[in-house]
């Protein structure tokens, strides 16, 4: 099990180097379009959420915020958890592409991010790459 942290002897979060290899590889676009697919929809709203990487459900979390959106795919690999984050702050150009990837492991991790006013949702830990 992972080793304990600031949230206590239960599960580490996911900014702690025992959730994660290193920086992952930045994954093809194509590889986000087939990890989306199915997902079911839950509601993200501005302020802090916690995603259970133990039990990475697979999932699309979405939300309007006052100044734009936010959305984190959650998706399972194995021991690993996949997360896909993006959004945009007032930009009406945007794509819905990914903009934040993270390869991070199960055992004992969680992964805490704060929502603001606007996107997109971003995680830090050194288990994630920028796309």
């Amino acid at each position: 099990m992972a080793s304990c942290t600031a949230l206590g002897c239960g599960k580490s979060d996911a900014s702690d180097p025992a959730c994660f290899d290193g920086p992952p590889t930045a994954p093809l676009l194509s590889d986000y379009t087939s990890d989306g697919s199915g997902a079911p929809s839950r509601e993200l709203a501005a302020g802090p959420v916690t995603i259970d990487l133990e039990a990475c459900d697979h999932a699309l979390w979405f939300g309007w915020l006052p100044f734009g959106s936010a959305w984190v795919l959650v998706h399972p690999d194995g021991d690993t958890c996949e997360l896909w984050l993006g959004g945009e702050t007032e930009n009406p150009m945007y794509d819905g592409n990914p903009r934040q990837y993270c390869r991070l492991r199960r055992d004992g991790c969680d992964a805490t991010l704060t929502i603001g006013d606007g996107g997109p949702a971003r995680l830090a830990s050194g288990g994630c790459v920028d796309l």
